[in-house]
């Protein structure tokens, strides 16, 4: 999680990046010392994993190079290999927000009972409504079937959009953005309908403009109706520059790590060499929505991704371009929301997985954690 903010001329900056669909980087459920234990004597990650390259990479790069201890190496790629929990909020404008909050806190006791793990993000509420977690399967009903009740409840209460459903990764880009009622935003990529409410909901004097570069999707899935946010459909770097905004968020395609889960029997099509191509085009998409930033504003740069040559460096290679030296900074968001659990961005990386691109020494130089 990495922050810029500007000093003088040019805007601060608020760069954010982290898993898609998975959130199991930002967020360790609390387990007991028995399931931290990783026991190798059962069954070895790289037997149950069906990704290795993917495995040997992160393993190379956060434990061998001493990130990150082998015990939550192994805990986030078992996450990783596990149902996604249910999400959801309370809607603020139900008229029963107050009785639903009751309601799902009283199921608390007998989730623990059932040994279903559920939690509430206490630091978010004040901001944006409760929002729970539940690592629930509709199958743990059928040994279970005092779960039944709490599945009708949130069934039905999603059905009358009393509840909210959505995954935890697209909103933590705004959370970190910070945004503030009267602010103006710019999204500089696809959002979740459900997420762009919540936002709206806040901006209760300012507006949010809503790019979509699919201009199917913009047209049909985020023509939510808000009364503040305007939908617009453009390639990010030919985003009209009609203003300069308060808060930009821009989020840059990568090659997804969060959505590589276990699947057996399907070959991963990960690789490293992807999350380098796409270095420079997500360097020029950052640069974009850089210059869209009022002075004193902030910029969060996310990607679906953790590898450090779709994020760290593509911010490292930023913060050191002549024109933006001394004018941005990082902004520290380690105390925002403590409750969302992360790492620190890396400050080194190797470079012994990359092919070397003769071709093109100022990719390689960019791409290096030493400039």
């Amino acid at each position: 999680m990495m922050n810029l903010q500007q000093k003088t001329r040019f805007p601060s900056l608020n760069f954010h990046s982290g898993h898609s669909k998975a959130s199991s980087f930002f967020m360790c459920p609390k387990v007991t010392r028995q399931q931290r234990i990783y026991n190798p004597v059962i069954k070895p990650l790289s037997q149950k994993f069906s990704h290795p390259a993917y495995l040997k990479y992160y393993r190379h790069l956060l434990v061998n190079q001493n990130h990150m201890k082998r015990s939550t190496f192994n805990r986030m790629i078992e996450s990783e290999m596990g149902v996604l929990p249910q999400l959801f909020r309370i809607s603020a404008e139900s008229p029963y927000k107050e009785t639903l909050a009751k309601e799902f806190r009283d199921f608390l006791p007998l989730l623990k009972k059932c040994k279903v793990k559920a939690s509430i993000f206490e630091s978010l509420e004040e901001k944006f409504g409760l929002i729970g977690q539940v690592f629930f399967t509709p199958g743990l009903t059928k040994n279970k079937p005092d779960l039944e009740i709490y599945q009708n409840w949130i069934n039905t209460n999603t059905e009358i959009d009393f509840l909210s459903r959505f995954e935890l990764s697209s909103l933590l880009p705004f959370i970190f953005l910070d945004v503030n009622p009267t602010d103006s935003v710019l999204s500089c990529s696809s959002n979740d309908p459900q997420v762009c409410k919540i936002i709206s909901e806040i901006l209760t004097d300012g507006l949010m403009i809503i790019n979509d570069p699919d201009i199917k999707r913009a047209k049909f899935r985020l023509n939510a109706g808000l009364p503040n946010c305007c939908v617009i459909s453009y390639p990010i770097s030919d985003i009209p520059d009609i203003m300069e905004y308060d808060k930009v968020l821009c989020i840059a395609p990568s090659i997804e790590d969060g959505s590589v889960r276990n699947k057996p029997g399907i070959n991963s099509l990960w690789s490293i060499d992807k999350a380098v191509d796409n270095h420079k085009r997500q360097r020029e998409l950052l640069i974009n929505c850089i210059e869209k930033v009022k002075v004193g504003g902030l910029c969060v740069y996310s990607t679906y991704s953790i590898n450090p040559f779709e994020n760290e460096s593509v911010i490292n290679s930023v913060l050191k371009m002549d024109k933006y030296k001394g004018k941005l900074e990082l902004v520290d968001c380690s105390s925002m929301y403590p409750d969302l659990k992360r790492k620190k961005g890396l400050t080194e990386w190797s470079m012994t997985d990359v092919t070397p691109r003769k071709d093109d020494p100022e990719l390689m130089l960019a791409l290096s954690s030493d400039i």
